[in-house]
């Protein structure tokens, strides 16, 4: 009887870590609600269980500007999470693809376009910046069945390193509404009793808002809003930048913008330490002088608070369509001198 129960499950326990490695398989889940993702309120609640904090996230809708032109645009945007979910119809773009920054893209520049990169990175990860580029291979489209063409052990390697597996089988096990809520009552009993929350979490000095600790704390955080950073560090991405511009300039691409998004604490609380002004210092360089930007330092500066959720480490509804509105009407459709607006956008969400 112990051995049939045994095999049960470890059946089982195979059967959810196969469904959690199938990014399909988990999707689908997901969207029959079989399973939630308490991200959905929030990634830092996802770390704290604070109630207190807990905020949904309803989904953005938004929509670019229809735009009509002789020549089509061809964006790609190479970024982060903050960029990840973004689709085709947020931009005034004939034709759209992402690629993470942890990802490689093949690309064919086609002349009869006009080609616009866009690399967006988030203010705590800027060291990447230093580096020329490398996640677009410019090459015949032809290369992009060799990139899937990969064995039976690749597969599996790279299942193993998918840093979603661990959480998706989390979910499929913890995240009910039982478990959700023991582990709310022992988060706010160790908050309320003994000062105690997550490890990765701050919480802000008017205890209305999350931070993401790394942003904040400066002894294994290089790229925190109050670490110190030298003039040579700066010089260091910003070269990188003039070297990564330059590349793709070189191999076809009409236009390469960078975007820098602030942690949100460099905006709401820039006062919680001796902030370092990074973003500030690279867009402000004089070496910078031949390399185009979205400023989206500015941009939620003057929006504030109101364009960042209350429990997560990204914007809101209301951030991301500022920072799309900058994109759509300053580049792609204000910088087409043969465009045509036919629509302007239907609908936007805001929190």
């Amino acid at each position: 009887m112990r051995k049939a129960i045994a095999y049960i499950a470890l059946l089982i326990l195979t059967l959810v870590y196969l469904l959690a490695t199938i990014p399909h398989a988990t999707r689908l889940l997901y969207n029959l609600e079989i399973i939630t993702d308490i991200r959905h309120y929030g990634d830092l609640y996802a770390l704290s269980y604070l109630p207190g904090y807990k905020q949904f996230h309803e989904p953005c809708t938004y929509r670019a500007p229809l735009v009509e032109r002789k020549r089509k645009i061809r964006l790609v945007v190479i970024g982060d999470s903050y960029a990840e979910k973004l689709k085709p119809y947020d931009f005034s773009a004939d034709e759209f693809e992402f690629v993470h920054w942890y990802n490689k893209l093949h690309v064919t520049i086609d002349p009869d376009y006009y080609n616009v990169l866009i690399i967006e990175t988030t203010e705590r990860a800027t060291s990447r910046l230093a580096q020329p580029n490398s996640n677009l291979i410019i090459g015949n489209k032809n290369a992009v069945a060799d990139k899937e063409n990969i064995n039976l052990i690749e597969s599996i390697r790279r299942a193993l390193g998918n840093t979603n597996v661990e959480w998706n089988i989390e979910s499929m096990l913890f995240n009910n509404d039982v478990f959700k809520h023991l582990k709310e009552l022992k988060a706010q009993l160790n908050h309320v009793v003994f000062s105690r929350i997550a490890p990765d979490v701050i919480i802000s000095k008017n205890q209305n808002r999350l931070y993401y600790r790394p942003t904040i704390d400066t002894v294994e955080n290089p790229n925190s809003s109050f670490s110190i950073l030298t003039d040579s560090v700066i010089n260091a991405r910003v070269k990188g930048m003039y070297a990564t511009s330059a590349q793709y300039k070189n191999a076809g691409f009409n236009r390469v913008i960078f975007s820098i998004i602030p942690n949100p604490v460099s905006v709401i609380e820039p006062e919680m330490g001796n902030y370092n002004h990074q973003i500030e210092r690279i867009q402000n360089n004089g070496r910078l002088l031949h390399i185009e930007y979205i400023d989206a330092y500015h941009l939620l500066n003057t929006m504030g608070e109101k364009a960042f959720y209350l429990s997560d480490t990204h914007w809101n509804c209301e951030g991301i369509s500022g920072w799309l509105d900058e994109i759509n009407w300053r580049v792609l459709v204000v910088d087409s001198v043969d465009a045509r607006l036919i629509r302007l956008p239907a609908f936007k969400f805001y929190n």
